[in-house]
């Protein structure tokens, strides 16, 4: 009878200890997982940083390029009138 109490009292005491342990294994799993989500969010919000500083880059650096473009287009359209002009005399030239 001893043997049988000391045997279901150590049953209760393990069975205790498990539940006492997967307590607590629970609670750090969950600490884990909402740290876990914090840094997520923490990584999200800097990557979403990131991505509207290059968009921004990205929208400057279009804009220089269409200035460039047009300063180009500027100077191929003055080169093309001093061209004509040039051809212009020279067919005068030719023809006096």
């Amino acid at each position: 009878m001893l043997k049988r109490h000391l045997l279901l009292a150590s049953v209760l005491a393990g069975t205790f200890a498990i539940t006492a342990c997967s307590q607590e294994t629970q609670d750090k799993t969950e600490a884990a997982a909402e740290s876990a989500g914090d840094d997520a969010a923490a990584n999200t919000d800097a990557a979403a940083a990131e991505t509207e500083a290059a968009a921004a880059e990205a929208e400057a650096a279009a804009q220089n390029a269409g200035a460039e473009v047009a300063e180009g287009a500027d100077n191929a359209g003055a080169a093309a009138t001093d061209a004509l002009a040039n051809t212009g005399e020279a067919v005068v030239v030719g023809a006096n």
